[in-house]
């Protein structure tokens, strides 16, 4: 399977720009001078070990939260507050509301309001995408674990933002459902024409996932990029980091 997203449009400026984000929590650094680039349609993964500062950089690119220095641009433009146009997917799996049967979950994706029929039929649509087009009707509890993450990503691709910030999606599911999630997300990128931001700190998926792939050390400093490297280069990386 192949780790390129093909068919996006390319447009003047790369979709997501991060210039030399500087964070602090408390006085204490977190991210120190991150600068990185997304163009349309790439699915790029950051990689690092835990507690680094992935997370806080994937809020950052969301303006989630803001840095102390630098510049978030999203398509050449300046942005400095949350929008539709990008969307955070998390490894929890409890990320829909219990008391939401499927259907109505995904329909928050594309309206807060009462859904018209189209909309509704468009959350259908992507529930029967993500093969869940028999369990729309079913409330989050009576579905596997895996189930819930596909369900999540319906919701997130039914509103068609053109950025997924993804903090390890399916690090919570167990081995064989995670290579199919991975499968799935790579479809929807394709077909949807979407640009992911995607943490791990797994080399392997990273490997799998990304067009490039980005690493972060303990400093929370981003690394330079090297085209070359494999898993035993991205391993020392991480070591060394």
């Amino acid at each position: 399977m192949s780790n390129t997203l093909a068919g996006a449009p390319r447009g003047a400026s790369p979709l997501l720009h991060l210039e030399k984000i500087t964070l602090a929590y408390d006085g204490a650094p977190i991210l120190h001078n991150c600068s990185l680039t997304l163009e349309e349609g790439e699915l790029v993964c950051l990689l690092g070990p835990s507690g680094c500062g992935k997370t806080t950089l994937l809020k950052v690119a969301g303006s989630f939260l803001l840095p102390r220095s630098g510049e978030v641009l999203l398509q050449g433009r300046p942005v400095t507050a949350p929008d539709p146009q990008r969307i955070m997917v998390f490894q929890d799996q409890d990320q829909l509301f219990p008391w939401k049967r499927v259907e109505d979950n995904v329909i928050l994706g594309i309206t807060r309001g009462r859904p018209t029929p189209a909309e509704r039929e468009a959350a259908r649509a992507i529930l029967t995408e993500v093969g869940l087009g028999e369990a729309l009707r079913r409330y989050p509890h009576q579905l596997s674990g895996g189930m819930r993450q596909r369900a999540a990503l319906a919701r997130a691709f039914a509103g068609r933002p053109r950025l997924f910030l993804m903090d390890e999606p399916f690090a919570s599911v167990d081995a064989p459902q995670r290579r199919e999630l991975q499968g799935l997300l790579q479809r929807l990128l394709r077909d949807h024409r979407g640009t992911a931001l995607f943490v791990t700190h797994d080399v392997e998926e990273a490997l799998l996932l990304g067009s490039r792939v980005l690493v972060m050390n303990r400093r929370g400093e981003l690394l330079p990029e090297d085209p070359r490297r494999d898993r035993d280069r991205l391993n020392q990386a991480l070591q060394e980091g």
